[in-house]
């Protein structure tokens, strides 16, 4: 929630994530599938600026290796393919893209 309510303390949050998880690896793993969890809830509740903040949020924990650059390309994968709809409107396909430029 702090990482979306003030983006630009994320490389803070970042890097603190990263420190406790050298100390403490299962509590940075549950903190990942909540984030996942409030990912997917923000996509279903249209909380743009969340989803967008909480995607920035999860590249810059590949940084400090929380995540592996191979999960967050899987993550831009299936943005991509989002895209691909047909029956989307144009405007879902350029906020995915969006964030994955963005971030």
């Amino acid at each position: 929630e702090c990482a979306s309510k003030l983006p630009e303390k994320m490389t803070i949050y970042s890097t603190l994530i990263g420190l406790i998880n050298a100390q403490n690896p299962n509590f940075v793993e549950d903190f990942i599938d909540q984030l996942a969890t409030n990912l997917r809830n923000s996509l279903k509740n249209a909380q743009f600026y969340i989803v967008h903040s909480t995607v920035r949020f999860l590249s810059d924990l590949v940084n400090v290796k929380v995540l592996s650059t191979k999960s967050i390309i899987e993550l831009y994968e299936n943005f991509i393919e989002l895209t691909n709809d047909s029956y989307s409107p144009q405007v879902r396909g350029d906020f995915f893209i969006y964030c994955i430029l963005s971030s």
